[in-house]
């Protein structure tokens, strides 16, 4: 085996997104998972789907070892900090020579401060602090999670490379949008967790609604698609404040662009990213967007009043302005910023760094 990549599963997610389209345009032929369990992604039959079958990390951590030891993959390409974490165990203790190629997926500096878990905010952290610099390339999905990550890691000893995300946009919804003369609505899609900004989002929603309401505005509607541990929350939001009729929720789908081509905006409220993929290919695909300035990804990707507005980090007043304001843009124009995140030349970055 000469290339593999490593990821926890291919559930929803925008690592699992990432990851799927690596595989299907050939990047390796070999993926192994931790499980396979909830699979979201469909892959090409030529694809080689390997699970270790593991309920956690530090229980792969066997399975793994005769995994490599039967395989003898040279390069890994692997998606997940703790499970780089394992690599690196493997071939110190086992004296194996493949290379470990991590795909760095968050800012870790944030992570780590939103981490309410004992166990790894005490033990799984101070690892990576210690040892995750010690793979042989890390990649990072923008410039702002580079610096972080090397300001945040004790040991650098790694190649830091830097490569964007492959942008695929929606062609239909594209053509959809240009042939729409009208457009209404703001599209969130993502999970429903508290880093994903879902209180920031709602209460912005509400200003939203009242404001066009004392300016005799009818009330554009807000798409949610996800799911998560915040689903109920939301749910409950919603009817106390009487928005059954403006705000609806749906579970995330591959065709949630196809599905929202009519909105105005689509939304990004996270506390961080790493890079964000739904906004990302929400532009590519014609849909402008209104963003938070947070730490790292979406000062990359928007560039203000040209594929929609980068708002002052936690500023929910100006936030809602720019809902206010009318969509004035192309979505040809907004399709074309998007150019740098070509698929195909980021699939040769993936090919020169995993060779």
């Amino acid at each position: 085996m000469k290339n593999l990549i490593f990821i926890s599963n291919l559930s929803q997610g925008g690592s699992q997104r990432i990851c799927s389209t690596l595989l299907k345009y050939g990047i390796s032929n070999d993926v192994l998972l931790l499980s396979d369990k909830g699979r979201a992604f469909s892959l090409p039959e030529h694809i080689n789907v390997h699970s270790l079958k593991a309920p956690s990390t530090i229980k792969s951590l066997l399975p793994l070892f005769k995994f490599i030891k039967n395989r003898k993959p040279d390069s890994i390409l692997v998606f997940n900090h703790q499970l780089a974490l394992c690599l690196l165990i493997i071939r110190f203790i086992f004296r194996c020579n493949y290379r470990i190629i991590a795909r760095n997926i968050s800012t870790l500096s944030r992570k780590f401060e939103e981490e309410t878990s004992v166990y790894r905010r005490h033990l799984v952290y101070p690892l990576i602090k210690a040892f995750y610099g010690k793979v042989d390339v890390i990649v990072s999905q923008s410039k702002g999670m580079e610096t972080d990550l090397k300001e945040f890691l004790s040991v650098k000893t790694a190649e830091f490379i830097q490569i964007y995300n492959p942008i695929i946009h929606c062609q239909e919804t594209l053509l959809k949008r240009t042939l729409q003369k009208e457009r209404r609505g703001f599209l969130f899609a993502g999970r429903l967790e508290s880093v994903k900004g879902v209180t920031f989002l709602l209460e912005s929603y509400l200003l939203y609604v009242f404001q066009s309401n004392e300016q005799d505005i009818e009330a554009e509607p807000l798409y949610i698609y996800g799911s998560g541990s915040l689903k109920s929350n939301i749910e409950q939001f919603i009817y106390l404040h009487e928005l059954e009729k403006y705000i609806f929720i749906s579970d995330f789908s591959s065709d949630f662009l196809l599905k929202s081509y009519e909105v105005k905006y689509f939304l990004l409220t996270s506390l961080y990213e790493g890079f964000p993929n739904a906004m990302a290919e929400s532009i590519a695909s014609g849909i402008p967007a209104i963003s938070l300035d947070i730490k790292s990804g979406p000062s990359e990707i928007l560039i203000d009043g040209v594929n929609g507005f980068l708002v002052e980090n936690h500023n929910k007043e100006n936030f809602v302005k720019c809902m206010l304001k009318k969509d004035y843009f192309d979505p040809q124009s907004v399709a074309k910023t998007m150019m740098k995140f070509e698929l195909n030349e980021i699939l040769t970055q993936y090919q020169r760094v995993i060779r």
